[in-house]
């Protein structure tokens, strides 16, 4: 039977009141062997553990005491006694996989941002409240906007309190807004960024403390896309693309620094699925529904509760030695993807633009007035030996301001009647425990520049590469973190937003192609450079 507070439903607003209810028993995990620090509860050893499958059949067969009995569902599938909480659980896919943890046996803390749940919900929930299962079972409700680093922090914490544990958080809150690659406004990019890739990482690093705090081993899945992987032809949601893929590469992230914890993290990738943000496009044009089922495959679009069966396993024991991993259920969009050439027209005297220049490997715009020896003497050895059109120019402006980039850009243009190639390079590194880390000095590098600089500079160049007529070409520098975990580094902020710059490329590489611009990432590994942030 779901709780009632005061005679009102479990929908909860602001802080979570607190129940006489004692928590509830302490259920240990079938994690594989490692090394666990002191301050995390040691997962039970191999010979401790219930043999499943194949062990307990040669158990059966060696000793005659043991009683043989079916645990798949009942025991690896089962989140029975687990406590969750789902991230944009009001609706959509979000309500679609908390009503499945629900089924499996788990209390669900839906998070939304409407003050109140909508009919739907309320019908969900008293329907698990209906399916006969244990007295702990339920759906409640609270309010609460994923992008407010403190409002998650202490969401997350109450429910711990108040059920004396968390086993499984899923992030799935998200937006999606269409907007041209060359008018979308800084409003527009932060809006998407803010909810899907910082109110992921918020909500993740929020579940990530207390499950450390209360020295249990837990689940925690970001809801990410498909769109994380390949450019969406037509769709113009570049923003929406760009979080998905820094999504996944928090997940890898993540995985690697909350596994001494015994956390596993792991990202949920789904393709087309009908939705409510699905449904609306389709609403608008009948041919889009179309063109999405052709584009995977199995020739249709998903259902919803087809993502039942993958979020119970990612979520339950049946997973324990998976982490790190991105589940992707598309349909087969990825198999079945077409690619498309074209011919390309290439001028062989060029302006280039180089954001981020003022230091390291990498010579472009970067907010400093200073000009270092190494530059000046590069400057005077090109002119000695090149002519006298080549030449190095400094221009200080800040890359994650939009206004001040456009304007920057557009002088260049015009200056020397042309802008062929652009190297988007300005980025910032920063290291801190990803669990501590502070909603500002998160945003400042998320938001304000390896994200958005990025995105800025490449805009600017290709309004004026557009208007002119010229083919040209962008490149945008990320770095092999954007595929991979580096251990032991503590970066999991640069990291995803490296994700991000490699998944920009591909949309924007999409998007403007139909200009003749060309746009590319190049991901560096480990480069000796002017960078003072990180201790070699």
């Amino acid at each position: 039977m779901a709780a009632s507070i005061n005679g009102h439903p479990p929908c909860i607003r602001g802080p979570i009141l607190q129940t006489d209810a004692a928590p509830r028993p302490v259920l240990h995990r079938s994690f594989s062997s490692r090394s666990v620090p002191p301050q995390c509860e040691l997962p039970p050893t191999e010979s401790s553990v219930s043999p499943t499958g194949v062990d307990a059949a040669l158990r059966a067969a060696s000793d005659s005491s043991f009683v043989p009995k079916p645990t798949l569902l009942q025991k690896e599938f089962s989140l029975e006694g687990r406590v969750a909480v789902v991230t944009g659980g009001g609706r959509g896919l979000g309500l679609e996989m908390a009503e499945a943890l629900a089924e499996a046996g788990a209390t669900v803390y839906c998070i939304a941002k409407s003050l109140s749940p909508d009919d739907t919900w309320k019908a969900t929930q008293s329907y698990v409240s209906k399916l006969g299962l244990s007295q702990s079972v339920r759906l409640e409700y609270v309010s609460v906007d994923v992008s407010d680093q403190k409002a998650i922090w202490t969401t997350m914490e109450e429910i711990a309190k108040k059920e004396g544990r968390l086993d499984i958080c899923v992030a799935s809150a998200g937006i999606v807004e269409v907007a041209p690659c060359l008018e979308a406004t800084d409003e527009h990019f932060k809006r998407v960024i803010g909810v899907n890739e910082t109110g992921t990482f918020y909500t993740a690093q929020a579940a990530g403390r207390q499950m450390m705090k209360l020295r249990r081993p837990g689940s925690i899945i970001l809801i990410t896309s498909s769109a994380g992987g390949f450019a969406l032809q037509g769709m113009q949601v570049l923003a929406y693309s760009a979080t998905k893929a820094a999504s996944i590469q928090m997940a890898r992230t993540l995985a690697m620094e909350l596994s001494q914890y015994g956390v596993r993290v792991n990202s949920l990738s789904p393709g087309y699925m009908l939705s409510g943000v699905t449904q609306s496009h389709m609403n608008a044009d009948a041919k889009v529904g179309e063109l999405w089922a052709s584009q995977n495959i199995l020739g249709r679009i998903g259902r919803p509760a087809e993502l039942r069966g993958v979020v119970i396993w990612l979520a339950s024991d049946a997973s324990s030695f998976c982490t790190g991993s991105n589940i992707v259920v598309d349909g087969g969009i990825l198999l079945g993807r077409k690619s498309s050439s074209r011919n390309w027209r290439w001028s062989w005297t060029r302006t280039r633009d180089i954001s981020g220049s003022g230091r390291g490997w990498r010579y472009h715009l970067l907010p400093r007035t200073e000009l270092d020896s190494i530059r000046e003497g590069l400057i005077v050895h090109l002119k000695a030996r090149l002519s006298d059109s080549v030449r190095l120019e400094y221009k200080t402006v800040g890359a994650s301001n939009q206004k001040a980039i456009w304007f920057a850009m557009d002088e260049i243009a015009k200056k020397e009647g042309r802008l062929d190639i652009c190297v988007a390079s300005a980025g910032i590194v920063e290291t801190e425990p990803r669990l501590e880390i502070a909603a500002e000095r998160f945003e400042r590098i998320v938001v304000d520049v390896n994200v958005n600089g990025i995105f800025y500079t490449a805009q600017a160049a290709a309004r004026q590469m557009k208007k002119s007529g010229r083919a040209g070409s962008i490149v945008l520098v990320t770095s092999i973190g954007g595929n991979v975990a580096l251990q032991g580094t503590q970066t999991v902020s640069y990291c995803i937003t490296k994700a991000a710059g490699i998944q920009m490329a591909r949309s924007l590489g999409m998007e403007l192609s139909q200009y003749g611009i060309r746009v590319n990432s190049l991901s560096p590994g480990y480069m000796l450079t002017g960078f003072d942030d990180i201790d070699i």
